[in-house]
């Protein structure tokens, strides 16, 4: 099965996708594919057993050219990042982590050669393709996801503490708002506007909610949130979609 589809920010034609079998045994060749046409063609950059026993746990699209791409092997640990200067064909060793492992990383778009890798033991940035780290120390606890929407834009990752954002191409982050407001389990739902500084709250969702579920009753309002991330006032608003 194909996960991890992601596309370079340098080039919209070029992507990249990671293999990972669904049975076993299993057909095909399993590894990095890349494409330099939208996925209107595929080619195989590099065959997972070629360079690891395990997996490609991620893929992450670089930003200093469209064919630079970072992958991450796991059973490598803090040695696991590896780059590719051709879109994979060849890869070597884009230095040391600072963590035994991470979950993922992003090449900040507009900044070559800055990274964020993130995982379990929270989040680091590089400025110089990764032979050097610095752990950012604002972050508590794991973080799962980062993203942000375009070069020179918010950057946001959300994890144990809640959601961060950075206004300053992630040299600094601060807690936007707090994992209690977030909710536990995913339970609960926030959406923002602009730079996180007011999110729109949905009410708590059933606890099996699946596809065949009824649609739920949705409540909003407005969280206005302090640099701590806790709310200084909550302003109900009319259900949007009622059941």
């Amino acid at each position: 099965m194909t996960y991890s589809l992601v596309v370079s920010p340098l080039d919209s034609q070029r992507l990249y996708v990671l293999t990972l079998p669904n049975v076993i045994p299993h057909k095909g060749t399993l590894g990095l594919y890349t494409s330099a046409d939208q996925g209107r063609t595929w080619q195989l950059a590099v065959e997972t057993a070629s360079i690891t026993s395990t997996s490609i746990y991620t893929v992450a699209p670089g930003n200093d050219t469209p064919a630079e791409v970072y992958i991450y092997l796991p059973d490598l640990g803090a040695l696991g990042l590896r780059v590719s200067l051709d879109a994979g064909q060849h890869i070597s060793s884009a230095g040391t982590l600072p963590f035994g492992s991470i979950f993922g990383l992003l090449a900040i778009p507009g900044a070559p050669g800055h990274l964020l890798a993130y995982g379990s033991d929270g989040m680091a940035r590089s400025t110089d393709g990764g032979n050097h780290w610095q752990v950012l120390n604002t972050i508590t606890g794991a973080i799962y996801q980062v993203t942000t929407p375009a070069p020179h834009s918010p950057i946001y990752a959300s994890g144990d503490a809640g959601i961060y954002v950075s206004l300053d191409d992630g040299k600094t982050f601060k807690q936007s708002i707090a994992a209690i407001m977030a909710g536990a389990h995913g339970s609960r739902f926030h959406t923002s506007r602009g730079t996180s500084q007011c999110w729109l709250l949905i009410r708590p969702m059933p606890c099996k909610f699946t596809s065949h579920s009824p649609i739920p009753r949705l409540s909003t309002g407005w969280i206005k949130v302090e640099k701590t991330g806790y709310p200084l006032h909550l302003k109900p608003k009319k259900d949007i979609i009622e059941r």
